[in-house]
C-alpha cells in the first residue's frame, strides 16, 4: 500500500495543496487565489470544491 499526504496551505493571497509520498516525493500540487476580499464563506466554498 502507498501511503501519502494531504497537506494545506491557506494563506492570505493564495490557497495550496499537495498530496506527498513517504519518501517526500510530490505527486500532484494545486494553487488558487484565496477570495479573502469576498468573505469566510467564499473561502470556505473555495477549498470544498
Amino acid at each position: 500500500m502507498n501511503t501519502v499526504a494531504l497537506a494545506f496551505d491557506l494563506g492570505g493571497t493564495e490557497l495550496r495543496g499537495a498530496l506527498v509520498e513517504r519518501s517526500g516525493d510530490v505527486i500532484a500540487r494545486v494553487s488558487a487565489p484565496t477570495l479573502a476580499g469576498a468573505g469566510s464563506e467564499a473561502v470556505i466554498g473555495q477549498i470544498i470544491t
